[in-house]
């Protein structure tokens, strides 16, 4: 996933903490199992569009 530009602030900035991880990484972050599902899927749902994540490249 390619990401452009970062906003400095936005409305959970104050409450939430920004990393760029890996997905297997940043999967293991995540407490909710539904949300670490995604985290988990999002390589092959890039993959199926004809795009890759960072950590892939």
């Amino acid at each position: 996933m390619e990401v452009n530009r970062e906003l400095p602030r936005w409305p959970e900035y104050r409450m939430r903490e920004r990393q760029w991880l890996p997905h297997e990484q940043a999967a293991s972050c995540v407490h909710d199992g539904g949300l670490r599902r995604i985290v988990l899927g999002l390589e092959d749902y890039l993959a199926v569009r004809g795009t890759t994540t960072a950590a892939a490249r």
